[in-house]
């Protein structure tokens, strides 16, 4: 499911005629516990209430960025959770603008499923200030 968000989001960006950004499993490590703190400590939120913001994160997880932006999205009962969330934040001009930001060179997506059906998406977008090992693959 990371995966076909990251292709989608790339499909998103040729279509308005953007590079298409890398993977980072670095990155997606970041957002692969966001999503699970999420549905462990059940909150939905940009900012972790022990682990802070998405910055913050990144800078605790050794990841030096000039700039940065993360979607989340949380889905329960949909067929394809994964388009419609591609679909919905391609609607709000907030979320669109993470998708196509110009600046941003890498993402990494995290996916987790909560006990109760729930998707809780983390997909956060960056422009490496530098590229430690193992940012890209």
């Amino acid at each position: 499911m990371e995966q076909r968000v990251f292709a989608a989001v790339n499909a998103e960006r040729a279509r308005w005629g953007l590079h298409r950004l890398r993977w980072s499993e670095a990155v997606a490590h970041v957002a692969r516990e966001h999503s699970c703190r999420m549905v462990e400590l059940h909150y939905f939120s940009h900012d972790d209430p022990e682990e802070g913001s998405m910055p913050e994160r990144l800078s605790h997880a050794g990841i030096h960025v000039t700039a940065s932006s993360e979607n989340i999205r949380r889905d329960c009962g949909h067929r394809d959770p994964v388009a419609r969330a591609v679909r919905h934040w391609m609607m709000s001009l907030e979320h669109r603008a993470a998708i196509l930001g110009c600046d941003y060179d890498h993402t990494g997506v995290g996916i987790v499923r909560a006990p109760d059906g729930t998707w809780y998406f983390t997909q956060i977008f960056i422009a490496a200030l530098e590229t430690p090992g193992g940012l890209t693959r």
